[in-house]
């Protein structure tokens, strides 16, 4: 049986016998969120993800409860290394997305297409968390926040994968644009709150 991203790790992304990182990064993550918000309580919250490939980690955010509505960007085309090294092609890969994410169609809504021709589509301070995991390049995911901050509310999150020196362009990105991650979890994803030391126009008086 192949690999996938999330629920069957690769053994090349770990020591034989080792934990599944990238599960439970993820699931620690959706940890995290719920304890962020939990003097809220449940309110009507939004989440966007922007590149969702095989949709394992959506599922995760999905099943989790805390969002009633995941926008979701993703082309299903172009160049994905794990597709080569692995023997997926896209078909495969949309076919895996439809299998992950049936359970939750009443909340889900894919926007076929890449994020860089889309981002007009939605409109600002509406995302309470917004997920990165795109184009890896440091061009790739320096447009990606540029574009997508502004749709992110006061105290909402950003977030994204692979924040790991094998990715270098992803740390330099967020770096220059956001600061050292606020914290970073088991799977190399990255979190960072947005307020008004990111967007000044949020500050309060």
């Amino acid at each position: 049986m192949k690999p996938t991203l999330r629920k069957r790790m690769n053994k090349k992304w770990s020591t034989h016998g080792a934990p599944n990182l990238q599960w439970l990064g993820m699931a620690e993550l959706c940890l995290f969120l719920d304890a962020f918000w939990a003097e809220e309580g449940f309110v009507d919250r939004r989440a966007l993800e922007i590149g969702s490939h095989m949709g394992e980690g959506l599922s995760m955010l999905a099943a989790s409860g805390i969002f009633s509505k995941i926008d979701v960007i993703e082309p299903f085309a172009g160049e994905e290394p794990f597709n080569k090294e692995f023997d997926w092609d896209w078909s495969e890969v949309r076919l895996e997305w439809q299998r992950n994410t049936k359970w939750f169609d009443d909340m889900i809504t894919l926007h076929r297409g890449y994020s860089y021709d889309l981002h007009e589509n939605f409109k600002d301070r509406v995302y309470d968390f917004i997920y990165i995991d795109a184009d890896h390049s440091y061009e790739g995911v320096s447009r990606d926040i540029e574009q997508y901050l502004p749709k992110i509310k006061q105290n909402g999150i950003i977030a994204g994968h692979d924040w790991h020196e094998v990715w270098p362009g992803v740390q330099k990105a967020v770096r220059e644009q956001l600061g050292e991650p606020d914290w970073v979890f088991k799977d190399d994803s990255w979190i960072k709150v947005v307020d008004a030391r990111i967007r000044p126009e949020l500050k309060t008086n």
